[in-house]
């Protein structure tokens, strides 16, 4: 059988403040998450386009 790692979720975070969006991503980094920064909307639509992302309703 094959080892298969799990993947830590992926968050993306878009935001203009830079206090803000370091303080978010250092605590979602600490909960276990891979975060994605983008200081705008649309260095976070090309984020999207980018990568391969998971949508997941909770």
């Amino acid at each position: 059988m094959e080892n298969q790692a799990v993947k830590a979720p992926m968050v993306l975070i878009v935001e203009r403040d830079p206090l803000l969006l370091t303080g978010m991503s250092a605590i979602l980094d600490q909960k276990g998450y891979r975060c994605f920064l983008a200081k705008n909307v649309a260095t976070g639509l090309k984020a999207t386009q980018a990568l391969q992302w998971e949508i997941r309703r909770t």
